[in-house]
């Protein structure tokens, strides 16, 4: 079962229109926080505040300034939510102009205009707030994907280009304008057909003609409610506003309090018993996440919807965990409510709860609304017991959520290491976040989270020891170790992936100012001679302001004689203008330089001829071919003489086994690292490791 829940949730995270969506969701998770929280200031269950409101000048005008805010926030939220959907499924068929775009998302947002009512209702907000949502993600979805599926078939036949010529600009822009029409005037005669045919004004209201006509028939008894709040709590886990849908099966239905002592259910029962923080009763799986849920992000989304879901608004909740496509939450969000609808039943049915009598607010917090319905503390004395019950249900799901997310982000993280890595030769030349695939959803998340370590300094280092040739450690070269889902990741993917996303900078003064902190606990240690080296690219070398950092950071931690800066051989530095005086600047504040896989090539070469550097690395494939391949080991030793005669040291890596390091020695090579001696390994092991050796 676990299996399949995992294969089913993975592959829901990688589905382009779900991944839309959700990420339009959060896109929209401000707006409705505003709305939300604007509606409980209007709803405040407390009658002198409504009396000012409804009596005062003050209060009438702080009522309609909230009211507007409300009106223009969640009461516009299908249409604010139609624009993010639309604007992320247009990266799917991303054309190379944000032109085309623009004209999809119009066309989206007017066809939505049109499926939700507009010819007959203007801007009404009942029919634009959540409860438009599906029809919105709905129309938004299939209205992309018409006008892209136009937009290309008019291209390949017309070459269609936004070029800078003005007359060939105008030209593609013309054209554009088909998929536009088309769009618009399919989903408004879609609605013509609706509203003269079945006499409703929008799909929602088709839905709710429906389902009022069907529980009209069935009556306000248990059993209905049992349905209504399954229906409610459904309508939920696919995007649609199950409370606003089934709003006039409430209204008409279930009267708001019960006259008659004998009848159990009402607006009331409902709202008070089984809505507890909303449909799905939403406060019990908030409370559950609260104790268990360990995720950062998570946890932000918590602090954000903890005043709305007391308040009994679950919006922010549904939409910010996400609950919506959620295989795994989707069995508690169902259940829940219906045990406790069955609890609250069960005690009013024996005696132990009076019939709930009393029209109380919808937005009444717990316990208050529970006493308040009841007029006995037994009201909320069955609320608790409801929510005890409630956490109890999500608790294995919630677990098992935080199990699943994991898992599938290391699923996701492996197949995007093992496409860079049958890549990386072309790295320069292909974008993963562009590819508008599963791929892509994945290292946007992985980005993210890239980001957010970066700006907290929660990037690591691991250090290799660099030995000599008497076995004493004179240095150690900085290695990234960048820990995501639980995983250590590739550093050249890790580089990659901040380079695709413009944080390259961001991410080497981050690993620098690590570097030099380690640097500090070093000399604190008594290792104040051991020289440790830190990657940079050629591009940063070149920078200025770049390299102004590096020597302000190494000024700040009096760490400049213990700093080296080793660059990458793959770029041709002498088409890099700055790179020579800024070699030279770092020289001068004592910080060495180091040039990375040094080979016989021209570029290596020329990069001597003008750059002074303290030592070279042996580029890794010569050292580890030339124990099976005679030429190899000719160049590592014409290397090593010109080391020795231009008065630079030559480090060897790879370095694995005791026949390479004799090898190694023979050819006069003085400086080794690999893995005979150390991999990689954390601060505090380098240090103990530096300590043993040292006494060895």
């Amino acid at each position: 079962m676990y299996e399949r829940l995992l294969k089913l949730s993975h592959k829901m995270e990688s589905n382009y229109v779900l991944d839309s969506i959700k990420r339009g969701f959060l896109m929209c998770l401000p707006l409705v926080v505003v709305g939300v929280l604007s509606q409980i200031v209007l709803s405040i269950p407390v009658g002198q505040i409504q009396n000012w409101y409804a009596q005062s000048l003050w209060g009438h005008l702080f009522y309609e300034l909230f009211h507007s805010i409300y009106n223009l926030t969640f009461g516009a939220t299908a249409l604010y939510f139609c624009i993010a959907v639309s604007f992320m499924y247009s990266e799917k068929f991303y054309v190379g102009s944000k032109f085309v775009t623009a004209a999809a998302v119009l066309s989206s947002f007017i066809s939505v205009l049109f499926s939700l009512g507009y010819t007959y209702t203007g801007f009404d907000s009942r029919y634009y707030n959540a409860t438009g949502i599906f029809t919105a993600s709905l129309v938004s979805i299939l209205c992309i994907k018409l006008f892209f599926t136009i937009y290309r078939f008019i291209e390949k036949r017309r070459q269609l280009s936004f070029s800078l010529n003005m007359e060939r600009r105008i030209y593609t822009i013309y054209w554009m304008m088909i998929p536009f029409s088309v769009c618009i005037i399919v989903f408004f005669a879609f609605n013509e057909i609706m509203y003269h045919v079945y006499h409703v004004v929008s799909i929602n209201e088709a839905f709710g003609n429906f389902a009022t006509y069907v529980f009209m028939k069935m009556g306000p008894s248990y059993g209905s409610a049992l349905l209504l709040m399954g229906v409610e709590s459904l309508l939920w886990f696919f995007g649609v506003h199950g409370g606003g849908v089934m709003e006039p099966v409430m209204n008409t239905v279930f009267a708001p309090a019960n006259a008659d002592p004998t009848m159990i259910v009402s607006r009331t029962f409902l709202d008070t018993f089984t809505l507890i923080g909303g449909c799905g009763t939403a406060l019990c799986l908030f409370i559950a996440m609260f104790i268990f849920e360990k995720r950062k992000e998570q946890r932000a989304v918590l602090g954000t919807v903890a005043l709305p879901i007391l308040f009994n608004v679950n919006e922010p909740l549904v939409f910010g965990i996400p609950v919506i496509f959620n295989p795994i939450l989707v069995i508690p969000f169902i259940l829940t409510p219906l045990v406790s609808l069955t609890i609250a039943y069960v005690a009013t049915y024996i005696g132990f709860m009076p019939v709930t009598t009393e029209a109380v607010t919808w937005t009444t917090p717990v316990f208050f609304s529970g006493y308040y319905a009841t007029g006995s503390w037994r009201g909320a004395f069955v609320q608790g017991i409801i929510i005890l019950v409630g956490i109890l249900i999500y608790i294995p799901f919630v677990k098992m959520m935080e199990k699943t997310d994991a898992e599938n982000v290391e699923l996701s993280t492996e197949s995007l290491e093992n496409y860079y890595k049958a890549n990386m030769e072309n790295a320069g030349e292909f974008s993963i976040l562009n590819q508008h695939n599963s791929m892509a959803i994945a290292a946007a998340a992985l980005v993210s989270k890239l980001k957010d370590d970066i700006a907290g300094e929660r990037i690591h280092m691991y250090y290799q020891p660099q030995m000599d040739q008497k076995g004493h450690i004179y240095g150690a070269e900085a290695l990234l170790r960048w820990n995501y889902g639980g995983k250590m990741l590739f550093p050249p993917f890790v580089v990659h992936m901040a380079k695709e996303a413009g944080i390259e900078d961001q991410l080497e003064r981050t690993i620098l100012r690590q570097v030099c902190r380690d640097i500090v606990r070093l000399k604190k240690a008594g290792m104040e001679d051991l020289c440790i080296s830190a990657n940079i690219s050629g591009d940063q070398l070149n920078d200025d302001i770049f390299v102004t950092d590096i020597i302000l950071i190494a000024r700040r931690y009096q760490v400049c004689e213990q700093l080296c800066i080793e660059i990458t051989e793959d770029i041709d530095l002498d088409d890099l203008r700055y790179v020579s005086a800024n070699i030279a600047r770092l020289k001068r504040e004592g910080i060495n330089v180091s040039m990375d896989d040094f080979s016989m090539g021209t570029t290596s070469i020329k990069n001597l001829k003008e750059n002074r550097f303290s030592h070279v690395k042996l580029d890794g494939s010569l050292v580890e071919d030339m124990m099976s391949n005679e030429r190899s080991r000719d160049i590592v030793a014409s290397i090593i003489l010109l080391g020795n005669s231009l008065g630079f040291r030559v480090v060897a890596e790879y370095v694995d086994s005791q026949k390479k390091l004799d090898e190694l020695k023979e050819l006069g090579c003085d400086y080794f690292q690999g893995y005979y001696y150390s991999p990689a390994i954390p601060l505090d092991e380098f240090v103990e490791y530096a300590k043993h050796r040292e006494e060895d």
